[in-house]
């Protein structure tokens, strides 16, 4: 609405975008209200349909809009917390002073990062509370933690007062995806090991081809792979345990087995005479820099 042109043609009730503007204060609820409550869906069925559905229950979580508006609120988040830290004491996570990196969004999470002083605390407490002034959304404080490194009891208890958060503990785990203060080590990656390989296990049994095992661990497993290896830096050992049960899977058991060609070559690209598996230590290697890369140029 900010940058639509005040002097286009106006609607079909005469008012153009120049009048909402300047009474989006008293319009804008009802407006934003009457878009999102009375949505109407079609199905079509080659490119013919037979009206509109009209939509009854609003917009819910699940709901394909929910992520649009979801990306919506936080950016109001944002803009808000980025106000009060101008005008505002704030220290940011020693981590991620650098780069101005004060929260993340991942699906509908929220998690916010800060130095843990006291005042910076503050600073984020009145965020939050301007942000339920103007949204109406608070923090959901039963589903929400807090965690803290190098931090006091004194100066956790006085945290705690400010934002009635609970402590949380590491090792945690987000999405299938550990979590932790520490080195990743090869203990923490079992599951992803453990799940490769009761999927190689499940296709054993069939009878299939070599382009059929191709097609099921560059389709399947290696997404299983691709997931963790996008989220954390795999260590080399644990890449190379799934390296050797995909070789096993497609070789057997008994290694190479008297083939001629070396792994290193059936994972180069096909143009280059290889099958198009990806080699996994060189791919979380380069997924690694691709994620150093976006934010440094973020």
């Amino acid at each position: 609405m900010a940058n639509i042109n005040g002097n286009k043609s106006p609607r079909p009730d005469g008012f153009n975008a120049e009048f909402f503007k300047a009474n989006w204060d008293i319009v804008g609820y009802d407006i934003t209200e009457e878009c999102v409550s009375t949505s109407r869906f079609v199905v079509c069925v080659n490119g013919v349909h037979g009206g509109y559905i009209e939509g009854e229950n609003r917009v819910r979580q699940g709901d394909p809009l929910s992520s649009y508006i979801f990306v919506l609120i936080m950016e109001v988040f944002e803009s808000v917390l980025t106000t009060f830290r101008k005008n505002h004491h704030y220290t940011f996570h020693p981590f991620y002073e650098e780069e101005k990196i004060t929260h993340l969004c991942f699906v509908d999470d929220l998690f916010i990062l800060a130095h843990a002083d006291v005042e910076t605390i503050q600073t984020i407490k009145d965020a939050l509370n301007f942000f339920f002034d103007i949204t109406g959304l608070s923090i959901n404080v039963d589903n929400s933690s807090t965690f803290y490194g190098g931090v006091n009891d004194e100066t956790k208890a006085r945290i705690q007062d400010i934002m009635s958060i609970p402590e949380g503990s590491f090792s945690v785990r987000y999405l299938g995806i550990l979590l932790t203060a520490r080195q990743i080590h090869v203990v923490h990656c079992r599951p992803l090991i453990v799940k490769v390989k009761n999927v190689i296990m499940s296709w054993a049994t069939n009878k299939l081809s070599y382009a059929g095992m191709i097609e099921l661990v560059g389709s399947v497993v290696m997404g299983l792979i691709g997931y963790w290896s996008q989220q954390i830096v795999l260590p080399k050992k644990v890449m190379r345990e799934l390296d050797t049960l995909l070789r096993d899977f497609i070789w057997g058991s008994h290694g190479r087995g008297g083939k001629k060609v070396g792994w290193t070559d059936v994972c180069k690209p096909k143009d280059e005479g290889g099958v198009g598996l990806k080699n996994c230590v060189e791919w979380n290697r380069a997924i690694t820099y691709k994620h150093l890369w976006s934010l440094q140029s973020k």
